[in-house]
């Protein structure tokens, strides 16, 4: 199966398919398949940038989350959660999640959250081949920048975190952000942050975190 298609694949853990029933047809929407499956991680050893959807219903759950998280980190794991509070979904992403999934609310209110798991999944393949092709890590000059400042958003542009996240990492506005993004980008010859990604693929320098 080739790592494209795997992609694709969204693998449940099999006793919540009643729970998700709803599930499959939004998911054809978006050009993913769903399997059930008993045994999740034998199937993300075969799919490693693949979707895992497994049940974080309590706390031995949720440490089983973690625990695929931590062992695929290519991979999307989506925590399942039944709750009013929101308490078990901030432990599900804690730990380590891309997404959770409240079975209180509609499936279709996941569809947008759903569609940002694939573009995840799809850089997670993107990154995935930088890797395989040998990436390198600088302690110094890094895409031709010798800034140190510079230099680390351009290794944060080139991890997966969001704009909010890097703001702050760097202890910055959202606004500053994007100001210092935006000039990174002029000094690169990019105009967006998937250039900049294969400005350093090619050269060899990506690195991943």
């Amino acid at each position: 199966m080739s790592v494209l298609r795997c992609t694709r694949i969204v693998i449940v853990q099999s006793e919540l398919g009643p729970r998700l029933l709803d599930m499959s047809s939004m998911l054809e929407e978006i050009d993913f398949s769903l399997l059930l499956t008993d045994d999740v991680e034998e199937e993300l050893s075969r799919c490693p940038t693949g979707v895992a959807v497994l049940p974080a219903l309590n706390e031995l759950q949720v440490g089983r989350v973690s625990e695929v998280a931590e062992r695929f980190p290519l991979a999307s794991v989506i925590g399942v959660v039944h709750e009013a509070e929101g308490y078990r979904t901030r432990e599900v992403i804690q730990a380590g999640a891309v997404l959770a999934m409240n079975v209180l609310i509609p499936i279709e209110e996941y569809r947008e959250a759903l569609r940002t798991v694939a573009r995840r999944c799809e850089e997670m393949v993107y990154w995935s081949s930088v890797k395989k092709s040998g990436d390198r890590s600088y302690d110094g000059e890094f895409l031709g920048l010798r800034d140190e400042g510079e230099i680390r958003l351009a290794r944060l542009l080139c991890s997966f975190k969001t704009t909010v996240e890097i703001a702050d990492a760097l202890f910055c506005s959202e606004r500053s952000a994007y100001r210092r993004i935006r000039s990174l980008y002029v000094a690169c010859g990019v105009r967006n942050r998937s250039e900049l990604r294969e400005l350093a693929a090619r050269s060899g320098m990506a690195r991943v975190s």
